[in-house]
């Protein structure tokens, strides 16, 4: 089932109605093919919408990268981050489970072991 489908029955099953006063054409309380086809009209525009500002934004920070204006996101654990450096010394010590290990040090236990995942390839 397409998603225009599923957004129309979901609108359905919600009672969702829409009814122009102004304009008499756009009247969606009524189940007809016209409204049927109003409402695949309309999620067919949103799509789009959403589609060119995704396009918009990926063009802009491909620029941003040419220029060198756009680096990415900033690491929360750089290598001069003293709790995952504690953390892995803790590690290398075996005294205790990774679990007190990140409870102490406030490091994420994915962190961790990712880090010494890179550690053991280094």
């Amino acid at each position: 089932m397409s998603r225009d489908n599923l957004l129309r029955i979901k609108i359905r099953n919600k009672k969702a109605n829409l009814k122009s006063i102004k304009d008499t054409w756009l009247d969606l309380a009524e189940d007809n093919p016209y409204s049927q086809f109003l409402i695949t009209v309309m999620a067919g525009v949103n799509q789009l919408e959403r589609d060119l500002i995704r396009m918009r934004q990926r063009e802009g920070i491909d620029l941003a990268k040419q220029e060198g204006k756009y680096i990415g996101r900033v690491k929360k654990y750089h290598g001069n981050h003293a709790g995952m450096n504690y953390a892995v010394q803790l590690y290398k010590e075996g005294n205790m489970t990774v679990k007190k290990i990140c409870e102490i040090t406030n490091v994420s236990r994915a962190a961790l072991y990712r880090k010494l995942n890179k550690e053991k390839k280094v």
